[in-house]
């Protein structure tokens, strides 16, 4: 995203799929009260947690690496102001607190979804990440799923691969035969009942470390429109509200419809003031 006569270039990670870049467009967005335009980010920042970032459109010099920093970049020289800027020093340090908190339990929610629920890779991301219309190929996203799904398994997550027959190639479909990844050895599922209750029990397992953290959010918003009852969004509002959307809007692509297993179902039916306030901040914001 090209901020004008700042010279600043804003590298992004799909938005549709990265919570942090949704944020970061949200945000300037809201500030500069106009369209933005912007240039994809490479996929190893993803995992190195570099994106979204701000390059010196002249030399391509990195100024700031990573949301948050982009975030203190544009308010130290920019003088941007992203509402509840006359927070208390204990609310201050609450809204650092939970928004590492959203970021790390709804984003590792989102990670599991993206990349370990076959319906939503096969559907939302590989499409995503491998549109010959982006700059990522089809080598690079299998390997950045492979590289998320481990850090997912190294965080305490257990993730178990589908069938075998899940993986079989269908020759009219580029889709499955380059982006489902081969079975390892040992890993066959004697019945398929037995595999439905292994992803049944990997889902719960993520929804219940989400859940403590959308609880904390919720008590915290009550029945304000923002948080802090702050009159415009705060910061922790952009990034509360870019992964419940996502959440959300993967909600027709899960193919569940319990509570216990479907996290959009979740949202919409335990936290609907969770859903109503993304809707709001997302939409106040005129995004191109």
């Amino acid at each position: 995203m090209d901020l004008g006569h700042r010279n600043l270039t804003l590298r992004l990670l799909p938005t549709e799929l990265h919570p942090e870049s949704f944020a970061a467009l949200l945000l300037v967005s809201h500030c500069l009260k106009c369209k933005t335009v912007y240039v994809r980010a490479n996929l190893s920042e993803w995992i190195s947690g570099d994106a979204p970032s701000l390059i010196m459109s002249n030399s391509g010099l990195v100024v700031a690496a990573g949301l948050f920093e982009v975030i203190q970049y544009l308010q130290k020289n920019e003088s941007f102001q992203f509402g509840a800027e006359n927070l208390c020093p204990k609310d201050k340090g609450l809204q650092q607190a939970v928004r590492s908190l959203v970021t790390r339990d709804l984003g590792h929610l989102l990670l599991f979804q993206l990349f370990s629920v076959p319906s939503i890779w096969e559907t939302v991301t590989f499409p995503a990440l491998a549109n010959p219309l982006e700059y990522y190929g089809t080598h690079q996203s299998i390997q950045l799923r492979h590289q998320i799904r481990h850090e997912l398994e190294i965080s305490g997550f257990t993730i178990n691969d589908p069938p075998e027959e899940s993986y079989e190639a269908d020759s009219n479909s580029n889709l499955e035969r380059f982006a489902m990844r081969p079975l390892p050895k040992g890993a066959m599922f004697k019945s398929s009942m037995f595999h439905k209750f292994q992803i049944t029990f990997q889902r719960a397992q993520v929804l219940s470390r989400a859940r403590p953290c959308l609880d904390s959010i919720e008590r915290l918003l009550e029945d304000s429109l923002y948080f802090f009852n702050s009159p415009s969004p705060t910061v922790l509002d952009f990034v509360v509200a870019a992964h419940v959307g996502i959440l959300v809007g993967l909600g027709a692509n899960d193919g569940l419809v319990s509570i216990n297993t479907s996290p959009s179902k979740l949202l919409t039916e335990s936290y609907p003031n969770l859903v109503s306030h993304a809707v709001r901040v997302i939409g106040q914001v005129e995004v191109g």
